[in-house]
């Protein structure tokens, strides 16, 4: 091989080899699945978000690597490359993508969005060897999951999210168990009397008729529901040490003369 030829050749591929191990200093660090009353993007939207931390020595620009929510597909989005300033890392730094599904609005703004219900999210080199990844369960609304500390191996939920600042704030338990109905919803013809219950010992169980999200002040359940017309019933369980539970939705829909 012509040693002209040779000489770049093996300068590219000593400066790829040299960002992915820069690169391995690269955390997904804390992720919020479910916003709708914590940090805003540039256009005051409450969007899903993951957050990066380098845990390095020498701060890291991620422009060219790659981010997504299906391990199968480890290039469904490119960071650009085309502004280093916002994309550089610092040692012992953070950084914050919106996964919006809105490429258009920045470069911080991903091409897809995340699950509450739970999946994956990797963090890929641009030659598209993986760098981190992450597996998680369903979310709840306004609760974060990451790392305990930044970089560090274990993992939990954070009930005051903590995005580009460190790790550590009010961390969240396990789930209290979804509230389960006597009635499962369909179609009736009579009222009926609607028995609501958790597992977790001591759960108090908040509802709602209408629809709408049942938080830790909506309607306290003390007694069987009478069900006699269209309703969206919406439960959900609180309890001392957990994460409030899941939301349990039942509709009841009733013949009209």
């Amino acid at each position: 091989m012509n040693k002209h030829f040779l000489r770049p050749l093996l300068l590219f591929a000593g400066l790829a080899v040299g960002q992915i191990a820069f690169s391995q200093s690269i955390f997904i660090n804390e992720l919020l699945a479910s916003n709708s009353n914590g940090a805003t993007d540039e256009a005051g939207q409450y969007e899903d978000w993951v957050e990066l931390f380098n845990a390095g020595l020498t701060a890291v620009d991620i422009g060219g690597m790659h981010l997504t929510d299906d391990l199968g597909q480890p290039t469904k989005w490119k960071v650009p490359a085309t502004n280093p300033a916002m994309t550089t890392i610092q040692p012992g730094g953070h950084l914050l993508f919106w996964l919006d599904n809105e490429p258009a609005q920045g470069i911080l703004h991903a091409n897809f969005k995340l699950s509450a219900g739970g999946e994956d999210i990797g963090l890929y080199a641009a030659d598209g060897s993986q760098l981190d990844a992450l597996t998680f369960g369903p979310q709840t609304a306004n609760v974060s999951y990451g790392r305990s500390s930044d970089g560090g191996s274990s993992f939990q939920f954070f009930t005051t999210p903590t995005p580009l600042t460190p790790n550590g704030g009010t961390l969240g338990g396990s789930f209290a168990q979804a509230p389960t109905v006597s009635v499962g919803g369909g179609f009736f013809s009579n009222a009926f009397s609607l028995a609501i219950s958790s597992a977790t010992p001591g759960a108090q169980i908040r509802y709602t008729l209408d629809g709408s999200e049942p938080g830790a002040s909506a309607q306290l359940y003390a007694a069987p529901l009478q069900i006699g017309q269209n309703t969206t019933l919406r439960a959900r369980a609180f309890a001392t040490s957990y994460l409030p539970s899941p939301i349990t939705t039942q509709t009841y829909f009733f013949d009209t003369p």
